[in-house]
């Protein structure tokens, strides 16, 4: 399934300097739930202290984990967490009261392709289940879902950054043609993140959160 859920985390992206008003991401999984809420209370103290986060996850035991980790951390009420999908996100803000364009968002889906999966690291692939580490057959199912639905999430010029397989950018660049992609590599010099700015969607999206 190419949902925007368990597997679909946050990723922190060194290197790249945000500059917008109000900073807002999404992020899904357990396991990335503190790394969002690090970020969100990075941006919000130290960059913009009006800097909404919000999360969204499918999984009930994960939004109840990261807002017990918000309280704790006096994070809230900028950081809310929704029991929701992507693709349901992206038709019904408003009904989790969200009635503006986000700035950017920050996913980390599976992206690993399945002919690859075999030849993971153990220590990667003892501890990971299937769905948080195989994006489908050639490791962009959930980033395909993601980009699909961005246009109606993001404001005009908001970004997507995606941790990647080297060689997913080129993909992106053929596939959302009408995006501009941005590669960054990792420590060992891979081609690792993608920054997508996705085109404006008809009629637009603005307004403040």
């Amino acid at each position: 399934s190419a949902s925007f859920g368990e597997g679909a985390g946050i990723a922190g992206i060194t290197g790249i300097t945000f500059a917008a008003p109000r900073l807002v991401k999404l992020h899904g999984a357990e396991g990335s739930s503190a790394v969002g809420l690090l970020l969100h209370g990075f941006l919000a103290r130290h960059v913009h202290d009006g800097a909404r986060c919000v999360a969204i996850d499918p999984n009930p035991a994960a939004v109840q984990l990261a807002t017990e980790n918000a309280l704790q951390l006096g994070l809230t009420p900028s950081y809310v967490c929704h029991e929701v999908a992507i693709e349901a996100l992206s038709v019904g803000k408003e009904r989790h009261g969200i009635n503006a364009a986000f700035d950017f968002l920050v996913p980390n889906p599976p992206y690993v392709p399945r002919s690859d999966m075999a030849a993971l690291e153990p220590e990667v692939a003892r501890w990971e289940d299937d769905g948080a580490l195989c994006g489908g057959p050639d490791g962009m199912d959930v980033i395909r879902s993601i980009l699909r639905h961005a246009p109606s999430l993001v404001k005009p010029g908001g970004s997507v950054f995606l941790e990647t397989n080297p060689g997913h950018g080129a993909q992106i660049r053929e596939e959302f043609p009408d995006g501009h992609v941005v590669e960054y590599h990792d420590y060992a010099g891979r081609l690792r993140f993608v920054k997508y700015t996705a085109p404006a969607p008809a009629g637009g999206a603005s307004g403040s959160l």
